[in-house]
């Protein structure tokens, strides 16, 4: 199957995603960026999968622009809300667990979440520099970079 790569992500396809999760086995996701179609607005990635139910420990071979091979549990597609990562690993996986243990994901106290989080007239009340016990830090996408986080920033 050929479909676009917000495909694994988007909340649209979330119960498309559950699915081909939870009724095939998935073999190989092949993710060829922007090299597959040239009028394309977004990138195409390919899906191979069975008719075959799935087994929790079930590999899929993830296959990252023709430069680097991953493997998956496909259960973890399933332990991640049906969002399917495919540069996942060991050492991404202890890193993403230590920030979400004793933490609240927002997308399990929000009804829809469109635009993230908007703070306007109550700043103050929910986002502060001083350390206060049970908050977490704040962090916008300017404070998130490739291999640093700034935890500093609160406007």
């Amino acid at each position: 199957m050929i479909v676009p790569n917000t495909f694994l992500r988007v909340t649209s396809y979330y119960y498309t995603r559950k699915f081909l999760l939870d009724k095939h086995k998935l073999y190989q996701i092949a993710d060829f960026g922007e090299s597959v179609f040239d009028d394309a607005i977004t990138t195409a990635i390919v899906i191979l999968y069975s008719n075959e139910k799935p087994k929790l420990d079930d590999i899929t071979e993830i296959g990252l622009e023709a430069v680097r091979t991953n493997y998956i549990k496909q259960s973890e597609f399933i332990n991640r809300n049906y969002v399917i990562a495919l540069s996942i690993d060991n050492k991404n996986e202890k890193i993403f667990k230590k920030l979400s243990d004793g933490s609240e994901l927002l997308g399990n106290i929000t009804k829809e979440l469109i635009f993230g989080v908007v703070i306007t007239k109550n700043q103050n009340e929910i986002v502060s520099n001083e350390k206060i016990e049970g908050w977490k830090p704040f962090l916008e996408g300017r404070d998130i970079g490739s291999y640093y986080i700034n935890s500093g920033s609160t406007s």
